[in-house]
């Protein structure tokens, strides 16, 4: 039961397949004060998603232990307090929210036949107006959209593997970007923990943009980063059982 003039909804997803499991046992859905679910569906990729009477838009977070994280506000594009969005799907990828504007109510008409309008995703994260913060949400709104990717490989379904290798690069790619600004701005701290999220051969990148930069002590713990992440995709790697030799047995023969 939720407090006056608000709801209080619990969630289940359950997986069906070969093999049936719970993803979500009843967990509460996180709405805005004051508001009420008005729509909830998956995205075009398999992703659940819904969103509140307030014109928030969440989308199911994998790699965040299944938690819902807010990817977009319909209510920013709004002209008038009146004016709303109802959405009629959800891409991953391409990143799009299909919308139809209803000026003056919550429902769309259906005469004449409306038009649908494309609504861009943003993360809620801090300081977007700045460079590093507009990078920083392209980066993690990159990560959260391509989760699916993992999902459906592990589950079985096959997967565009070029559209997957492009988003990682495109991720790599904003990585060492924030990389180069921290250090410009001698966030050596930050330069560190971006190379954490780097891939191997990124991060040799990093070091050698550390050291034509003349910062030999960022480019020491560079390199030390980067041996762990070789020893731990050393670890990683599949033993390969070693064939056993052959071994032709001969007959021998005594002379008479």
């Amino acid at each position: 039961m939720g407090f006056d003039g608000e709801q209080a909804l619990g969630v289940q997803l359950l997986q069906f397949g070969c093999k049936k499991r719970q993803l979500i046992n009843g967990e509460p859905l996180p709405l805005s004060p004051k508001s009420y679910l008005s729509w909830l569906g998956f995205t075009a990729e398999g992703t659940p998603c819904y969103v509140d009477s307030d014109g928030l838009v969440r989308m199911l977070n994998r790699s965040l232990g299944n938690t819902w994280t807010p990817v977009c506000n319909t209510r920013e594009t709004c002209k008038s307090k009146s004016d709303h969005y109802w959405v009629v799907g959800v891409h991953e990828n391409p990143q799009q929210l299909r919308c139809i504007p209803s000026k003056g109510s919550r429902y769309p008409p259906t005469l004449p036949r409306p038009a649908v309008a494309i609504l861009p995703f943003k993360l809620p994260l801090c300081q977007t107006s700045t460079e590093k913060g507009q990078m920083e949400e392209q980066y993690w709104r990159s990560v959260l959209f391509h989760n699916h990717y993992n999902f459906l490989s592990t589950s079985g379904y096959e997967i565009d593997e070029s559209a997957q290798t492009q988003s990682e690069k495109e991720q790599q790619e904003l990585l060492m970007k924030m990389f180069a600004l921290s250090c410009k701005l001698e966030r050596e701290f930050r330069c560190v923990e971006l190379a954490e999220l780097m891939t191997q051969n990124v991060v040799t990148l990093a070091i050698r943009y550390a050291s034509r930069s003349r910062r030999m002590n960022l480019a020491q713990r560079l390199s030390e980063i980067a041996l762990d992440k070789s020893n731990q995709l050393q670890e990683e790697e599949p033993e390969v059982p070693e064939e056993e030799p052959e071994y032709s047995s001969t007959r021998r023969t005594s002379g008479a």
